[in-house]
């Protein structure tokens, strides 16, 4: 059957077409790679990376016995991305089927020879698909669905069946490929298996229906010498393959096979990594004596004197002299970078107020300072100012319990105020030779009745301090007037009252107290009548020692 006019008319048309088509692609395919890989950079999503061995089945026409193909092998990768279980894929392969052994015997079967002298070569296909995939996980499990398209060349293989007739070869069959620079449009349909084994690696199986059907078509040409077994001998004999003719046939075919390949897979991912706490920053180790707990609402700080409550009653509230005055200091105490995890930021803080409340300032201003930027834990600043105040860091103090007030708005603000002015000042006091500190118990002498106490109280009270013992009152208001009446108070306990030089106040304190939580007890009934910053003041051999701030009224263990 003779190629005619109006078959190659269209073979050209559809020729022209295919490679208008694939210029297009050619163009595009760099823009979406571009596209794909900008919207990687915005997310959190996977990339899942795979390459595999691979065996091909040629089916339907590719597998005809006119097409000389056998059972196959390649090789194949490429790159998925996804969002969610839905994504896009790009991959390319490359498989070779074996064309010898057909040829052979469709030779023998042809032309009677039990060993036909042939030159065969194989089939090579490569191709490149892009598409959509869909992906399901169960556990270590994923099920990878796609369908793609793209291009694919098929490299058609000569083969040549000749004999020889007076010492010279006369070839008597031939197939090849019409035009071997062609690319032809191709889609392909498949899924993949794959199992997690470790947190980048997966081993995985696919199976990959490829086709050209309805697509493209590949050409081939066939010439052959038509001859056959007149005389029914079994064998053609040399005048039979003189008197045949000569058939030249030109032809399409589609190009079709299942793949089914195995391999890996490597698994990207853009998470996020949240650091782990260096625990080993914090030195020394938190000793290991008896200290008592603290919460983190109830922060416990070492102050020589906290004044100048503000009460319901009487507001003398003199505010914290602006340091506007004075040079500006520097701050070189910069908050380590590292991010904590709920638990170490717990550990941190209360290990802080652990060595602050055993006046290891150095340890508790190390601890403070990894935590003065987390806004999860603002007292941490204010902390960090008071160790700084402790050592004598004075400036340094300020700085930073301004940068902590100007942001600070929770009800206990005015309370931490007048207790970070009260700790400046001692600060200042204890290390500026320049500056005498006074007397934290002292009697003005011209008022008759200062202290308004019982004599039993009195005596019991010296004589736990000159025994060295520790004895805790509570200061519940600060202000100018002497000789104030607070009946509701005085159902309470005993009032005293003490003057404070520095300020010119007095300060009206209810006690003394052997036992902590018995003082703590007595700030939750004063704070109800009214004077909600009232706090406890420790004594020792009648001098103010230090301080413990109550946010909440909790008693503790």
């Amino acid at each position: 059957m003779h190629f005619n006019s109006s078959r190659k008319q269209l073979l050209l048309t559809f020729l022209k077409k295919d490679m208008m088509l694939r210029n297009i692609v050619q163009r595009c395919l760099p823009v979406l790679m571009i596209v794909l890989f900008s919207v990687h950079a915005q997310s959190q999503e996977k990339f899942n990376i795979y390459g595999n061995a691979m065996i091909s089945t040629p089916v339907q026409g590719f597998k005809s016995t006119q097409m000389f193909t056998d059972l196959g092998y390649g090789g194949s990768g490429g790159v998925d991305y996804f969002v969610n279980h839905f994504g896009i894929g790009i991959n390319g392969g490359y498989f070779m089927n074996p064309s010898d052994q057909a040829f052979k015997n469709y030779i023998s079967k042809r032309y009677l020879e039990t060993s036909p002298s042939v030159y065969t070569e194989n089939w090579k296909t490569v191709y490149a698909l892009i598409g959509p995939v869909f992906k399901i996980n169960a556990d270590k499990f994923s099920a990878i669905a796609n369908i793609k398209g793209g291009y694919s060349h098929t490299n058609v293989p000569t083969l040549s069946f000749y004999k020889t007739f007076f010492g010279q070869e006369y070839e008597m069959y031939r197939f090849s490929g019409v035009d071997q620079s062609s690319w032809i449009w191709t889609w392909s349909a498949g899924l993949r298996l794959q199992y997690r084994f470790s947190k980048h690696l997966a081993v995985h199986t696919n199976a990959d229906y490829l086709a050209t059907s309805y697509l493209g078509q590949m050409s081939y040409e066939t010439t052959y010498r038509d001859a056959m077994d007149s005389d029914k001998s079994g064998t053609i004999e040399d005048s039979e393959y003189f008197e045949s003719q000569k058939i030249d046939t030109k032809s399409l075919s589609d190009v079709c096979s299942i793949n089914l390949g195995l391999g890996l897979t490597y698994v990207l991912s853009k998470e996020k990594k949240v650091k782990k706490p260096l625990y080993t920053e914090i030195e020394p180790v938190i000793p290991t004596t008896t200290v008592t707990e603290v919460k983190k609402e109830i922060p416990i700080v070492n102050l020589e004197e906290k004044e100048m409550v503000d009460a319901v009653q009487n507001k003398v509230i003199e505010p914290i002299e602006d340091q506007k005055s004075e040079p500006a200091v520097t701050n070189n105490f910069v908050a380590a970078e590292a991010e904590y995890d709920k638990d170490a930021a717990e550990f941190l803080y209360k290990a802080g107020e652990s060595y602050f409340a055993a006046n290891d300032f150095d340890n508790a201003m190390s601890c403070f300072n990894k935590l003065k930027a987390d806004p999860i834990y603002p007292m941490a600043q204010y902390m960090f100012s008071l160790s700084l105040s402790a050592l004598g860091n004075c400036e340094a103090a300020m700085t930073e319990y301004q940068s902590f007030i100007k942001n600070y708005q929770n009800e206990d603000r005015r309370t931490l105020e007048i207790i970070f002015a009260s700790q400046i000042e001692r600060c200042k006091g204890k290390f500026n030779p320049a500056v005498q500190p006074s007397s934290t118990m002292e009697i003005k002498p011209n008022e008759s009745t200062i202290v308004q106490e019982s004599t039993s109280t009195k005596n019991e009270m010296t004589s736990a301090n000159n025994a060295g013992n520790e004895v805790y009152k509570i200061q519940f208001i600060a202000i100018k007037k002497p000789n104030k009446a607070f009946p509701n108070v005085e159902s309470i306990g005993t009032i005293e009252t003490e003057f404070y030089p520095n300020k010119s106040v007095y300060r009206y304190v209810l006690g003394s107290y052997i036992d902590q939580n018995s003082a703590i007890e007595d700030v939750n009934r004063i704070r109800a009548l009214g004077f909600r910053d009232a706090f406890i003041a420790v004594y020792k051999n009648n001098d103010r020692v230090n301080t413990i701030y109550h946010s909440s009224a909790k008693r503790r263990k």
